[in-house]
């Protein structure tokens, strides 16, 4: 499974950045408070989504080239979400035919898409539609 760790580390350090700024801030101002600093709260809440993902090894006998790859990207950038392709150790934008091309996928590699937004829902039953009849 593919998760973009840095993205979340940085998250989390921000969260807890602004948290021990803001906590600094209130015991520094000391008497000028109405309340004392203990009997504040301040909570950060991160929302947690798990994006989509969809795993397909490949059948077609010349794996992804110009063809498919172009058809493929078509039909991703029909959908507002975002769409990854590619391997674990390496995934690109689907809405970009160079990046899909640069995979050199092969008939039997497994192929990795995450599906991230608002129609990522539909956006997962199409591909995986158009993957079975293409790829």
């Amino acid at each position: 499974m593919w998760i973009d760790r840095s993205f979340a580390h940085k998250t989390v350090l921000t969260c807890i950045s602004i948290y021990y700024r803001s906590i600094r801030a209130l015991t520094q101002a000391g008497p000028h408070l109405a309340v004392a600093p203990e009997q504040i709260l301040i909570t950060v809440e991160m929302e947690t989504r798990r994006m989509k993902e969809l795993r397909y090894v490949i059948q077609d006998e010349l794996g992804i080239h110009a063809r498919p790859a172009g058809l493929l990207v078509k039909k991703c950038g029909g959908f507002s979400c975002d769409i990854r392709i590619g391997r674990p150790d390496k995934m690109v934008d689907a809405k970009r035919v160079i990046g899909v091309m640069s995979l050199g996928m092969k008939c039997g590699n497994e192929l990795l898409l995450t599906f991230d937004g608002t129609d990522e829902e539909q956006a997962v039953v199409e591909v995986e539609t158009f993957l079975r009849g293409n790829l």
